[in-house]
């Protein structure tokens, strides 16, 4: 329809162009947006991705499927990741990612539904896991992402909700196994809440730590170690990006000057003709510009580490498209810059004006700023106090998890020398196994026995309302006490991800416990509550919520966990 209206005989107002339609003026745009997200989706995706391996629990109910973690994939503790498997079919479908950041593979924990469903498809392909390939787009969603705000983080899982929980749990275990013991404890005793800058002064050890980790292995494996190797190519890869940057900067300033001088032109006043060497010059010197431009535009898409993807990103795309379709358009007409070329002016004076802008938030100092302000007031140390609850019905999944998490307590424990009370400090766990097969419940129990997590596993349902309640109490408990929440506030973070129906209680929970903060007049002391939700988990289908339930806890809220 745009190609068949936008044609000579309407643009000549003649009575066959009157006649025509003019529906693109109405789907132009949305059309627009639309295959602009296509193919941000499509440049985004990772493709190929290996699978390392897919296993279950006893009764094949929940997957567990590992991939090999794409080059440029970037997410946050939390986030959830779109799947695709050619070998199944080409569809979306989005899971919460079970690994930290900081790992090499992608961990899912995906719960198998019912015959004919993608799941069970995916189930059924795991003899074939190896050779499989996926493809996988994110980190999406904001969820629970960041730990460094909250005071106390209490995170509350059901059934496979668990995934984004686990995800924030081994974020936690990684903070605390790159920091000195001795450090942890005086940050969180001595001060509240200092910033990142404050906490490298007063800490040394801070930024200390690492150098001295890394000069005591070159010591003891030599000059020409691997490790030796490895930091010598990431310090020639940083001169290439310093250099790089002292190329951007010089970039900048031809785009000032082209800016400048397409925007003092004479043929803003009276339509002066430009001399021929003038124009030649404003011509090749966009030519070049925008080239260089998209080389830049290349580096930073290949470095999502270094330049985050966005918006920015699709706008600069077309941006470059534009630029394009200005120069390849209109170069044969002519040196001169008269009112008849007035819009060719306009377009590359706007479009030199964001090659300026978009140049400029990618220096250093635009990256710092960026940086500082993302983590001021936020302690480089994280949360006071993390605590995490899993409520689960299945004793089998249990037993597919709990070599991971033994795995984590042994760590800590190791690095911090603490005994099992002390980590819960660092570190509470806290699982509650409703199954009602006596039989799995039996096999749990002798697999626990002797283990650290014999002593975090409980066979009963939890009391939601207290432990929530704990929380606030704890904050009251400071400020009563004259401790620095008097002054300075408390905010807690309670998170929560599976069954509607039990979100639906932490959530009144929640607000119950900040009418107890207000009524003692402790208005700076919150408790802030984070839902993530798929989908059905389990729980009465069609309950809905009443606005005047109470918002106490019964025993029998939570049946159907």
């Amino acid at each position: 329809a745009i190609l068949h209206t936008l044609d000579s005989e309407f643009r000549s107002n003649s009575v066959v162009g009157r006649n025509r339609s003019q529906t693109f003026k109405w789907f132009t745009a949305s059309l627009l947006l639309y295959l602009g997200d296509r193919l941000w989706a499509t440049v985004s995706a990772h493709r190929d991705v290996m699978v390392k391996s897919m296993s279950f629990d006893k009764d094949k109910t929940v997957v567990y499927l590992r991939l090999q973690k794409p080059n440029g994939f970037t997410f946050r503790p939390g986030q959830h990741a779109f799947l695709q498997i050619p070998d199944i079919d080409w569809s979306w479908h989005p899971f919460s990612i079970c690994s930290e950041p900081a790992n090499d593979e992608l961990h899912f924990l995906i719960e198998v539904k019912q015959p004919g469903s993608w799941t069970h498809q995916l189930a059924e392909r795991s003899r074939f896991a190896l050779g499989m390939k996926a493809t996988v787009m994110g980190g999406f969603g904001s969820g629970v992402s960041d730990l460094r705000a909250p005071t106390e983080v209490l995170a509350i899982g059901t059934g496979t909700g668990i995934v984004p929980m686990i995800s924030l749990m081994l974020e936690r275990k990684r903070r605390l196994l790159m920091l000195n013991k001795d450090v942890w404890m005086s940050a969180n005793e001595t001060s509240f809440r200092h910033s990142l800058e404050g906490l490298e002064m007063k800490y040394p050890e801070l930024r200390y730590l690492q150098m001295k980790w890394r000069l005591r292995q070159v010591t003891r494996m030599g000059r020409h170690c691997a490790y030796l190797k490895h930091i010598r190519r990431k310090a020639q890869n940083q001169l290439f990006h310093m250099i790089v940057d002292v190329f951007v900067a010089l970039l900048l300033l031809a785009e000032l000057w082209l800016c400048a001088t397409l925007m003092s032109w004479s043929s803003w006043l009276d339509g002066t003709p430009a001399d021929s060497v003038h124009g030649n010059i404003l011509r090749y010197m966009m030519a070049v510009n925008s080239s260089l431009y998209t080389l830049i535009f290349l580096y930073r898409f290949c470095l999502p580490h270094r330049f985050p993807r966005g918006i920015t990103t699709v706008i600069d795309f077309f941006a470059i498209g534009a630029m394009a379709l200005v120069i390849a358009g209109w170069w044969p007409q002519g040196f001169t810059f008269d009112r008849e070329l007035l819009g060719v002016q306009v377009a590359r004076f706007f479009l030199s004006l964001w090659r300026v802008v978009s140049l400029w938030s990618g220096t250093p100092p635009m990256r710092h700023a960026a940086t500082s302000q993302g983590s001021l007031g936020r302690s480089l140390l994280g949360e006071n106090t993390f605590r995490f609850m899993w409520v689960c019905r299945s004793a089998d999944l249990l037993l597919g998890v709990m070599p991971e998490f033994e795995a984590a307590l042994q760590e800590l424990q190791k690095v911090l020398r603490t005994s099992d009370s002390g980590l819960r400090r660092f570190l509470g766990l806290e699982i509650y196994c409703t199954d009602k097969s006596v039989t799995r419940v039996a096999s749990l129990r002798h697999s626990l026995m002797g283990t650290k997590m014999e002593n975090h596993v409980h066979f009963r349902r939890p009391d939601l309302q207290d432990a929530i309640n704990q929380v606030m109490r704890a904050q009251l408990a400071d400020g009563l006490n004259g401790g620095p929440s008097l002054y300075h506030g408390a905010n807690s973070l309670v998170t929560f991800c599976g069954s509607p129906e039990v979100g639906q209680i932490c959530k009144g929970c929640v607000e119950e416990a900040n009418l107890m903060a207000d009524t003692l007049a402790f208005f700076n002391h919150k408790l802030v509550f984070r839902e993530e939700f798929y989908g059905h988990v389990g729980g009465e289908s069609g309950r809905v919520w009443k606005e005047d339930a109470s918002l106490a806890t019964p025993q029998d809220e939570i049946l159907s966990i």
